[in-house]
């Protein structure tokens, strides 16, 4: 398999070598594993998926600590020592021995999870999270953009030459996480929640409709809001909040939206085809710039969020991200020649909301241009390096404007 450089490789050292013990998540197949065979070499290391493994410590938990004590002692100075879990939830209990080790200066942990089900994490463990390959991880790999939104960009399809082969690793993801979810007793009724999340899928993006998705796969309302909340804890989805604030009259959404992790997944998830006719690609182009959205907020802007506005009347930005108190409304376009008309939603919440200089339009324009004194129209490429300029900057519109060149 081809190597990808992964940016999140020097933060981990970084944060290891300050001696601080590291929960690292992401979904499935994202990648944890290579990263942490390439850049670590541990006293102790256990993968909770060897059944033998899992049944010692369900049974005897404490052997942790007694693995811990021995390997600290045959360490001259008696040092902590590096230990590192793969797939923690599978024994949430060993949780209790982490913290006893780390408070006891015993051990730093480098904690591996594709779900936070059952875990309570204590807050002296450090959060890092594993994506799906990222635009800038990509940059150089010559991926096209339809290969994107139809493929995804997981570690193991990136590196596939051969779409008949990606096609049938996703298949195989789907049927291996219904497994998973079925293996680790999370719902009652496999087929029903198969069935969710085919519904789910095909509506990834769109404001969640509850009733109608009871309605489809036949299941209570209740229900379905708990099949969502075991997609979040597992990572099958990322959830975008509406912002829900106004100082006008307004009747704005209070539904969250919901984005399939990975936009190959999706499209297997739905039973859809790798052809799909050129009417739809708007609608997964606004799904996986959200998703590119996320990511790079975690990685420039941990304290950020990802947010989207609607008032039921009519005005919505696709994409809002609030920043220190200011905002970035996001319009999202599958055009290669966007126009004003397209930043008109924009204008509605920037007279609205405090906001940094500039709205966006993502699309397929080249070169990046302006659309008037305030909107930005940037091609998807120049995302990563538009946001970096512009998350600096913390004046609001009304203060500063800068030169109608460019950022």
């Amino acid at each position: 398999m081809k190597l990808i450089n992964r940016l999140l490789g020097h933060p981990l050292l970084r944060v290891l070598s300050e001696g601080k013990t590291i929960l690292l998540l992401g979904p499935r197949q994202s990648g944890k594993t290579h990263l942490l065979d390439l850049y670590l070499s541990t006293d102790l290391s256990y993968d909770l998926l060897d059944a033998s493994i899992r049944l010692n410590f369900e049974q005897n938990p404490d052997s942790l600590i007694e693995d811990i004590k021995y390997c600290r002692s045959l360490k001259r100075g008696y040092a902590p020592v590096l230990v590192r879990i793969d797939e923690l939830y599978k024994v949430p209990a060993l949780l209790k021995q982490i913290q006893y080790a780390i408070v006891h200066k015993l051990a730093i942990f480098i904690l591996c999870t594709s779900s936070l089900r059952k875990l309570s994490i204590p807050s002296t463990i450090l959060e890092l999270r594993m994506e799906a390959l990222s635009l800038d991880e990509l940059a150089d790999e010559g991926v096209e953009l339809q290969d994107l939104l139809l493929y995804g960009s997981l570690p193991s399809v990136i590196a596939q030459s051969d779409k008949a082969l990606s096609e049938t690793w996703l298949k195989e993801y789907i049927e291996s996480y219904l497994m998973d979810i079925r293996a680790e007793s999370l719902i009652r009724n496999t087929v029903h929640f198969a069935r969710f999340l085919k519904h789910a899928a095909q509506r990834s993006g769109e404001i969640a409709n509850i009733s109608l998705l009871s309605e489809e796969v036949g299941i209570a309302r209740p229900t379905v809001n708990e099949y969502y909340q075991i997609c979040e804890d597992t990572l099958m989805v990322e959830r975008v909040d509406p912002i829900t604030y106004t100082h006008l009259n307004r009747r704005l959404s209070k539904t969250p939206k919901y984005l399939l992790f990975d936009m190959g997944v999706r499209r297997v998830a739905a039973s859809e085809a790798a052809f799909i006719p050129e009417k739809y690609y708007n609608d997964l182009f606004k799904q996986w710039i959200g998703l590119e959205l996320l990511k790079l907020l975690r990685a420039i802007a941990p304290v950020a969020k990802l947010y989207y506005w609607k008032d039921h009347n009519g005005p919505e930005v696709d994409y809002v991200i609030e920043y220190q108190g200011y905002h970035i409304p996001i319009e999202v376009q599958y055009k290669d020649k966007p126009t004003l008309s397209d930043a008109k939603h924009l204008q509605v919440f920037q007279n609205e909301y405090d906001c940094m200089p500039w709205a966006l339009v993502i699309c397929r324009v080249e070169p990046s241009i302006q659309l008037n004194e305030s909107t930005l129209a940037i091609h998807w490429c120049e995302l990563s390096v538009t946001l970096r300029k512009l998350m600096p900057s913390m004046h609001p519109v009304s203060s500063v404007i800068p030169a109608k060149t460019g950022i």
